[in-house]
């Protein structure tokens, strides 16, 4: 609040009252200066903790990214396996040999992304630049494609848990059934190199962010050949 006093004594000529106006203007123009100048220390101080909050994020995910890419790549081959096994192993006693998912450990099943969403909500990123922004927005889309791919793969996982207990003993009694459990099996298999992807194309898009350099196709395409091949078909 900015507090007006009137003068202690009365204006008795012309001068004395332009002079007094002129000093309650010069007076407000220095408040509200020293006023903005506060504000904008404050702003600046609020981008600087909110840059450094998104960085360590970004970092988070620098190694989620490398984890999740070693699980997949670990799940890919495993269903890989199993699918051979199943296809050209001759049926003993109805039952195969298979793999067990849960030798396949460390999907994290998610990106952390807290520091982006309370910016974001609190109407906060009008402090960062324009740059900084586009790049961590680019890499929140991936995280939403991830998210939505996750509960797909988790269904189809759930199917094919099912599958391999038709019957207390896990056998396969018939020609069908195997036929069922070698379609899931690739179809997971293709839903693992479709998370694959994406999960490249997200750690591509925070390294981007990352070096603060500007957003480009040809970024993300050098970011992207950092990280390891998918495994062959």
């Amino acid at each position: 609040m900015l507090d007006v006093h009137p003068p202690h004594e009365a204006a008795h000529t012309w001068k004395d009252f332009f002079i007094h106006i002129a000093t309650i203007v010069v007076g407000l123009l220095i408040a509200i200066g020293l006023e903005q100048i506060v504000e904008a220390v404050h702003h600046r101080h609020q981008a600087q903790e909110l840059t450094e909050a998104l960085k360590q994020e970004s970092l988070e995910n620098r190694a989620t990214v490398a984890s999740d890419l070693e699980y997949l790549d670990a799940a890919i081959e495993l269903f890989k396996l199993n699918a051979a096994k199943l296809d050209q192993t001759p049926q003993v006693k109805g039952q195969y040999d298979l793999v067990p998912v849960s030798r396949v450990k460390g999907f994290t099943s998610g990106f952390a992304n807290t520091a982006w969403l309370s910016a974001r909500d609190a109407g906060a990123l009008a402090m960062l630049p324009h740059d900084t922004v586009k790049d961590y927005w680019f890499a929140e889309h991936y995280v939403d494609e991830t998210e939505i791919e996750l509960r797909t793969l988790f269904d189809a996982l759930s199917d094919y848990s099912a599958l391999t207990k038709l019957h207390a003993d896990g056998s396969i009694r018939s020609e069908e059934e195997k036929t069922r459990l070698l379609l899931a099996m690739n179809h997971i298999q293709g839903l693992l190199r479709h998370m694959r992807s994406i999960v490249t194309a997200f750690g591509a898009a925070n390294e981007v962010a990352l070096s603060g350099a500007e957003l480009s196709s040809s970024k993300l395409i050098e970011y992207r050949q950092k990280y390891p091949a998918e495994p062959p078909y």
